[in-house]
């Protein structure tokens, strides 16, 4: 339900600015408001959730997930493109334009970023509630060492991951779990050598 709403709102998005006569700002404000939605309804449903709730959530989750995973990982990855197009075109424009033009840009690689972690901290959850369950051993307190894991420990391992490209204190003892990290991994180290090629473009741009 909630890709489905941040998808009609990033059509509507789309449709109001190609109607008023900016193509080249339409994918990308198109892409950042269904982005922005996405992660709004996500963490607001599941962030509140202890680790019994998040239990009964990850294991009722859409049998379509794994695809619809793969469709926003695309698209996340894909808006990068558009990122592109916006740092050629703020080069030609000068004043109010050139820097609004840079702050979507901008807006758009921190909001895929956010998207690919969150699609993986979800991702986890479900694969780590899956029978049998485990293959993250959490270091849980000393009063609960039972305490199931709640979707903020599968943030924090996902969100970890893509800013250090390892796993922190978590040690990984499932195969699929393995290749996720995998994955993700590789998908962080893209974004990292996207986001430098970007600055380096960033202050070309403003310096000329």
């Amino acid at each position: 339900m909630r890709v489905s709403i941040a998808f009609g709102v990033g059509v509507v998005v789309t449709a109001i600015i190609v109607v008023a006569g900016s193509w080249g700002y339409a994918a990308a404000a198109g892409w950042d408001a269904a982005a922005a939605v996405f992660l709004a309804l996500t963490w607001w449903r599941v962030g509140p959730m202890d680790g019994r709730t998040t239990r009964a959530h990850a294991t009722r989750e859409d049998a379509t997930q794994r695809t619809t995973d793969i469709i926003l990982g695309a698209a996340s990855v894909a808006s990068l493109a558009s990122v592109v197009v916006l740092l050629v075109r703020a080069s030609t424009e000068g004043g109010v334009a050139r820097i609004a033009t840079i702050a979507l840009g901008l807006a758009t690689i921190v909001l895929s970023w956010f998207v690919v972690h969150t699609v993986f901290a979800l991702r986890y959850a479900r694969q780590y509630y899956a029978p049998p369950v485990g293959g993250i051993d959490f270091e849980n307190s000393a009063d609960d060492p039972r305490e199931d894991p709640a979707y903020s420990d599968f943030a924090y391992v996902s969100f970890v991951l893509g800013m250090t490209y390892q796993v922190s204190d978590t040690n990984i003892s499932s195969h699929a779990i393995r290749m996720s990290v995998l994955r993700q991994s590789m998908l962080s180290y893209l974004f990292g050598t996207f986001v430098l090629a970007a600055a380096v473009n960033l202050f070309v741009t403003l310096g000329t």
